[in-house]
């Protein structure tokens, strides 16, 4: 019987796209992808948020890193890859990340909290003498 490694993730964005390049100039973009779990213990609501790492090539990572922003809701294909190293200090160490075939840029960025949540208009340009949009030529 043959095997089946594919992922599917529908999470958020969590930080902006890094656009890297291999020595051979070869493109690549690293995302961090939220994906949250909410569960109910003893009649409280518990959220559990898991982070994944994502590795794009080639034109898909250069769309994402031009593209996405903080937030932003993602689909993701791919498979898995588990990479394993010893450290400068002589231990062994694990890490892995999704290898996205396919990423679907889904609705539109998440608000931030931190924007002000009323339209504030500019001020007008210094330019300008007072009362300058009053004076119509015609």
């Amino acid at each position: 019987m043959s095997s089946l490694n594919a992922v599917a993730l529908v999470g958020h964005l969590g930080r902006k796209p890094e656009l890297r390049y291999t020595a051979t100039q070869a493109a690549y973009a690293l995302l961090s992808l939220a994906t949250n779990e909410t569960s109910f213990a003893k009649r409280q609501k518990q959220e559990c948020t898991e982070w994944h790492r994502i590795v794009t090539w080639g034109r898909t990572a250069a769309a994402c890193a031009q593209h996405l922003d903080v937030g932003r809701q993602l689909l993701v294909r791919g498979r898995l890859r588990t990479r394993s190293w010893t450290d400068r200090h002589g231990f062994q160490r694990w890490s892995t990340e999704v290898l996205a075939d396919r990423v679907f840029f889904l609705g539109v960025a998440a608000k931030r909290t931190s924007e002000p949540t009323e339209q504030v208009e500019p001020p007008p340009p210094e330019d300008a003498p007072a009362g300058a949009e009053d004076d119509i030529p015609f």
